[in-house]
């Protein structure tokens, strides 16, 4: 039976690159997503910077995703639901007790994204690790940021299809692990931290039934304003 040992070693190995592989979080499809939040403007020119929140928290199951936002207080927070199997988004802002909700179609850009519509994308032959991830690069440039390189980075070992569905970023079929982002007039940058498996509950990604007020994405937008212009 001597013959059969190359066999089982080529085996053996085989199968100890695929459970490595699976370990180390490749090909993920069920998770966490932590960024790390840097605000681009200048903090003497815009104090609230300094109270603003400092991460992003980024949940994503069987396509579905939500990106929270939240201040270590727990005053203000922001987040956006898209959940595939019912073709919506869904932007909840809390404000203090003050609890509002907008609700959007899959494919149109969020209100979060209204300062930086016709955004343009221009693929880059190159790559970064970030997070443990390789990233693909893409530089991108609008009128809300002067049409100044935004430089970003995504990959495609975290299994979302439509990863920036309802984004500026829509073009970009990777899940972006270092992107800018303008909301209001702040400019910020989100850097993926760490990328962790974990089992998340499907009941993350639909809209929470009372407690909130249904606002258009106008009124949403004026509360933001009034919140957060310096």
């Amino acid at each position: 039976m001597s013959f059969m040992r190359p066999y089982l070693l080529i085996w053996v190995f085989f199968t100890l690159i695929f459970v490595n592989c699976d370990e180390s979080g490749f090909q993920i499809s069920e998770g966490i997503i932590e960024y790390k939040i840097h605000y681009l403007d200048d903090a003497r020119e815009k104090p609230i910077i300094n109270i603003l929140p400092t991460t992003m928290t980024f949940s994503f199951k069987d396509d579905n995703t939500l990106g929270v936002i939240e201040d270590f207080m727990g005053f203000f927070s922001i987040s956006n639901i898209i959940n595939i199997d019912l073709g919506k988004s869904f932007t909840l802002v809390k404000i203090g007790t003050k609890k509002y909700i907008y609700e959007g179609e899959l494919g149109k850009q969020n209100f979060a994204y209204e300062e930086m519509k016709n955004i343009k994308i221009n693929f880059v032959n190159q790559t970064k690790e970030i997070a443990g991830y390789i990233c693909n690069k893409a530089i991108g440039s609008c009128a809300a940021f002067d049409y100044e390189p935004m430089f970003l980075y995504y990959t495609y070992d975290i299994a979302i299809e439509t990863p920036n569905i309802s984004t500026a970023f829509e073009d970009i079929d990777g899940v972006l692990l270092d992107f800018q982002l303008r909301l209001n007039t702040f400019n910020m940058r989100m850097t993926a931290d760490k990328v962790k498996r974990t089992k998340i509950s499907e009941k993350k990604f639909l809209p929470p039934e009372k407690g909130y007020t249904k606002v258009s994405a106008e009124e949403l937008q004026e509360l933001m304003s009034d919140f957060i212009m310096p």
